[in-house]
C-alpha cells in the first residue's frame, strides 16, 4: 500500500465528489439556478455613473454576471448623466443589460411625474419605486 498524503486524499475525495454531483457534459456551474437575471442596484457605483462611466459599469456588471440592473431616476444628482433616456436604454441593451425598475425621489414623481414615467417607458421599466 503506498502512502498518501492528507492534502492528496482531500484533493482526490474533492474532485471525485464533485464529478458525482455534474451531469456528464457539464462544464460550467450556473449562478442562477432559477434561470433568472442576476441583479444589481447601481446606488453603490452612483460615482462612476457621475463621473460619465456608464457604460464602463454596464460591463462591469456583465463581466460579474449580472443580467439586470436597478437604476435611480435622473432626478438623484449622480444618475443625471441618464437623463437622456433613449441613449442610456441603447447602452444597456448594448451590454445586453435589462432594467426592469428605478427609484424615484418622492418629490420628483409629485412634481414631474410624467416626465418621470415618460423616461421609465423609453427605458423599458415596468416598475417605479420610491420611498417616502
Amino acid at each position: 500500500m503506498t502512502a498518501t498524503s492528507r492534502r492528496a486524499f482531500l484533493k482526490k475525495s474533492a474532485n471525485a465528489a464533485l464529478a458525482g454531483l455534474l451531469p456528464a457534459g457539464l462544464a460550467k456551474l450556473a449562478a442562477n439556478p432559477l434561470g433568472l437575471p442576476i441583479g444589481s442596484q447601481t446606488y453603490p457605483h452612483r460615482q462612476r455613473i457621475k463621473d460619465g462611466d456608464f457604460a464602463g459599469l454596464c460591463q462591469s456588471m456583465v463581466d460579474l454576471g449580472v443580467g439586470s440592473i436597478e437604476l435611480c431616476s435622473p432626478g438623484y444628482s449622480e444618475f443625471a448623466s441618464l437623463t437622456a433616456a433613449k441613449q442610456t436604454r441603447k447602452i444597456l441593451e448594448d451590454h445586453g443589460l435589462k432594467c426592469p425598475s428605478a427609484h424615484f425621489d418622492l418629490g420628483e414623481l409629485r412634481t414631474k411625474q410624467e416626465q418621470a414615467i415618460a423616461w421609465a417607458r423609453d427605458l423599458g421599466m415596468t416598475q417605479m419605486g420610491t420611498r417616502a
